[in-house]
């Protein structure tokens, strides 16, 4: 009503509670109120609440904080110690120390992983049926690693264990388990469900083949039937996971140091430039060096092997009947009757295959080389996978008396690519790079690829 007055007096004594409590909040508390009374107030301690540590941060004197520690077992014991809060105290309650009992199981279960023992109470017998059980493929036997803490340093202990046994509760092998222990259950011997290869092109019966251990290349091709008789064996491309792998950290290895070598010269002349006209062109070269190696790093390996393909008879018993890999793969083409020029000439284009013609008649064939070609680099890469340059090379060799002959070298065959690479020296910032043409070779050899230089 008129001339009502509302006074609303300023908050009395504040005390904050954090932690395991069920409502943790700042709290307005009358003057004598105690820690376990604001304890109360907070719902009581969750069930994760730590008893044997409380903290209390106090101000003392509007002048510094001080903080000590205590346990609410002994005030629970003696009530007396139940201290009454000051205003701005803030009490924190913990949580229970975490104690991890579990064990690791992997192997052939059903459910590999971490499990909860008793230690001293559960045995291989109570924790193998919580994973599923074992595998169809699982061995009698189990390797059970233990490590003990001793004062010289961790001690590791290892014992094999009978599987059968132990689940039939025989107690030299149904053994008690402590934390941290390792039970791996081992499979079978040499156990892979199947492995698979890959068969394409001119075979009888290209497809997805299964093998085993000791299987070669030539069972493989008399599985699939030999070859067609469109079949062109110097083509044939064979290629294999781990040699891929190999190959681009081989790749992304000379990538790196070249990058390393390019930088290292960005940094020599940075400060060298002696006008803003200088300092453009260094800026353009450095652009060039980064979409560069950017160009390198989209080259990806082929993992492709050179191997000389012979019909299965003549192929066993030489050192190209290699024992086959799991993801193998193996392609046959058909004579593509043609020879690739590329490179620094002046038509890039097939051409059709002539017989006991050389690499000079196809580059006269391309319109010869240009001025920028690098004729002291000129190099062949081969159908069957290899590099040769032309001023060089190896004759190749076939099993006396086979009518599938290997000519190697400088010698043209179908299926063959001549590459004329650039002469790298007409662009400036490569002059100080003494290996970007041997990088760039074995880049493209690995790869089956040119790359192109600037």
């Amino acid at each position: 009503m008129p001339e009502d007055v509302i006074y609303i007096p300023p908050v009395g004594k504040l005390v904050g509670i954090a932690g395991n409590v069920k409502k943790p909040a700042i709290y307005e508390v009358l003057p004598a109120c105690t820690l376990m009374e604001l304890i109360g107030m907070a719902g009581g301690l969750t069930s994760q609440a730590f008893k044997g540590r409380i903290q209390v941060q106090r101000i003392e004197d509007h002048q510094y904080r001080t903080l000590f520690e205590g346990d609410l077992i002994d005030i629970e014991r003696a009530l007396e110690k139940n201290f009454i809060l000051q205003n701005g105290d803030l009490i924190k309650v913990y949580p229970v120390v975490e104690m991890r009992t579990t064990i690791r199981i992997s192997g052939a279960v059903a459910n590999p992983g971490e499990y909860g023992i008793t230690p001293g109470v559960t045995r291989v017998k109570d924790v193998i049926p919580l994973t599923g059980g074992l595998l169809y493929y699982a061995a009698d036997q189990a390797e059970l690693t233990r490590v003990r803490v001793t004062q010289e340093g961790p001690k590791t202990n290892r014992r094999l264990l009978n599987v059968a046994q132990a689940l039939s509760g025989d107690p030299e092998n149904n053994l008690l388990l402590e934390t941290n222990d390792y039970l791996f259950i081992r499979t079978v011997p040499e156990w892979a469900l199947y492995q698979t290869v890959v068969v394409a092109g001119e075979v009888k019966y290209p497809g997805t083949y299964t093998i085993k251990k000791g299987d070669r290349l030539s069972s493989l091709i008399d599985r699939a039937g030999g070859f067609t008789d469109k079949a062109y064996l110097l083509g044939a491309e064979f290629t294999r996971k781990s040699v891929r792998k190999l190959q681009q950290r081989q790749i992304d290895e000379m990538i790196d140091r070249l990058e390393r070598e390019l930088v290292s010269a960005d940094y020599a002349q940075a400060s060298t430039a002696t006008s803003a006209e200088d300092a453009r062109l260094r800026q353009n070269e450095t652009e060039q060096k980064r979409l560069f190696i950017e160009r390198l790093r989209d080259v990806r390996a082929k993992g492709r092997i050179a191997l000389r393909v012979l019909p299965p008879t003549e192929l066993q018993d030489t050192p190209y009947d290699i024992e086959l890999e799991a993801g193998d793969a193996i392609r046959i083409p058909s004579d593509p009757r043609t020879v690739q020029v590329i490179g620094s000439v002046f038509n890039q284009t097939a051409f059709v295959w002539e017989a006991g013609k050389n690499y000079e008649y196809y580059l006269d064939l391309a319109g010869g080389q240009t001025r920028h070609a690098d004729t002291e680099n000129i190099y062949i890469l081969k159908a069957d996978g290899s590099a040769l340059k032309v001023n060089g090379g190896v004759s190749g060799m076939a099993p006396p008396g086979s009518k599938w002959r290997w000519r190697s070298g400088p010698d043209v065959l179908s299926g063959d690519t001549i590459v004329v690479p650039e002469r790298l020296e007409r662009t400036a910032w490569m002059r100080n790079t003494k290996d970007v043409t041997q990088i760039l070779y074995q880049v493209a050899v690995a790869a089956g690829v040119v790359v192109a230089a600037f």
